[in-house]
């Protein structure tokens, strides 16, 4: 047995249709196995991707703006989880439900001011998950 990364690339298309756009493997998820899988896409004639989604994997965020030049956002999913590390779980909803409140602003401007206004709120309470807000704005909105 031995260790290896699988990565996938999965799209939407614009019909709202989750497509998988393609895979590889490789002995691990450093920038090199990263922007290779992402120039077989391109040059399998994946073009104008708008926004990439992806998780916070250093050699990936690397690969994407060395080869695709897109906009990327870290993954909401991935954030929530780690916002959620140092929250007692009695409040659980009430955080998600101001997160929440984030990520359904109609412009990213809207999204960045309301990021700053929920630090805000939860400086007090919660130090740490508004130090780690500060600190992630820029890669858990889209530029």
């Amino acid at each position: 047995m031995v260790s290896a990364a699988l990565i996938i690339a999965v799209g939407v298309n614009t019909d709202g249709v989750r497509e998988i756009l393609g895979f590889t493997t490789g002995p691990s998820k450093a920038e090199t196995i990263w922007s290779e899988f992402l120039r077989s896409l391109s040059g399998r004639g994946l073009r104008g991707a708008k926004l990439l989604i992806l998780d916070a994997r250093e050699g990936l965020n690397v690969a994407v703006s060395k080869v695709v030049k897109t906009r990327w956002q870290r993954r909401w999913a991935h954030f929530i989880r780690k916002a959620l590390v140092d929250v007692g779980k009695a409040q659980h909803q009430a955080v998600l439900a101001v997160i929440n409140i984030i990520f359904v602003q109609e412009t990213a401007e809207a999204a960045g001011i309301q990021w700053r206004s929920v630090a805000a709120q939860l400086r007090q309470k919660l130090p740490k998950l508004a130090s780690m807000m500060d600190v992630t704005e820029t890669k858990c909105l889209p530029s």
